[in-house]
């Protein structure tokens, strides 16, 4: 890897989520997207665990190892957590700075998030995914909503 970014990406995945490779995950890839944006992909036997940033903010996704690489197969970590507590946990945006300083914050909140829930993730994604797919496709809409709720500004319609 020669991009100076990329591996210092890469060193802050492998500390704040060194726990994964004790588990026997594996880098799948890093790389750089468009507009300063990176991404880091893990693999286990059963499934995939994505990393990246986006406008500097980061976040953390899952899919099966069955399924292609697109957004409609990805589960982010907070509609998983909202999903495995029966959707009685909302997991709130990270609140701080996002720029550099924050990227650790926020690495290792997510880490911190995944280290207490892996097992119990994992369960939900490896070969009986399709068995639990279309209620973890409902958590995660029910979440979204939730999360617009929260943070988007509705405009109110004059009468």
């Amino acid at each position: 890897m020669q991009n100076k970014k990329l591996q210092l990406v890469l060193s802050d995945v492998e500390r704040y989520f060194y726990f994964l490779f004790n588990k026997r995950y594996k880098i799948r890839y890093v790389k750089e997207l468009p507009m300063g944006n990176w991404e880091v992909c893990l693999e286990s036997s059963n499934n995939i665990i994505i990393i990246g940033s986006d406008q500097d903010e980061i976040k953390l996704a899952f899919s099966p190892t069955s399924f292609e690489l697109v957004r409609e197969d990805l589960f982010s970590i907070e509609a998983v957590i909202y999903f495995l507590s029966k959707e009685q946990k909302f997991i709130s945006r990270f609140k701080g700075h996002l720029f550099y300083r924050g990227r650790k914050a926020q690495l290792n909140r997510l880490a911190s998030l995944l280290e207490e829930y892996i097992d119990q993730i994992e369960l939900y994604f490896g070969s009986d995914f399709e068995n639990y797919k279309s209620d973890l496709i409902l958590a995660r809409n029910r979440y979204f909503n939730l999360y617009l709720d929260k943070y988007v500004p509705r405009r109110k319609l004059n009468d």
